[in-house]
């Protein structure tokens, strides 16, 4: 045995780590959207009393309200999958480096 197996063990737990985070990140995206989705619908129907002052009808009020909370969404999603697809970018550069280390021991 050389030194390779000490550093394939470490790689290994750092993938399982990176894998973890991503099933996290995917775990916490659902629940962030629904719990912003009921606050967004809590919050408009506190401020419908106030948009007939403000624009006039509650229908204006209400897709102005909603639209604002599909962009706030849409962001969140984009900044979460591109933190998804930056750790399994990493996974992919550790797999690349275990299987060269992996192949070393072998031959």
């Amino acid at each position: 045995m050389n030194g390779n197996t000490i550093e394939i063990q470490e790689i290994r737990v750092i993938q399982a780590q990176k894998k973890a985070l991503i099933k996290r990140y995917k775990r916490k995206m659902r629940k962030h959207i629904f719990i912003f989705a009921i606050i967004v619908t809590v919050l408009s129907l506190f401020l419908l009393e106030f948009s007939y002052a403000l624009f006039g009808d509650s229908i204006k009020f209400l897709f102005v309200f909603f639209t604002i909370f599909i962009v706030v969404i849409l962001i969140y999603k984009m900044i979460t999958v591109y933190r998804i697809k930056q750790r399994t970018r990493e996974i992919k550069k550790l797999r690349a480096k275990l299987y060269y280390l992996m192949k070393l021991e072998d031959g």
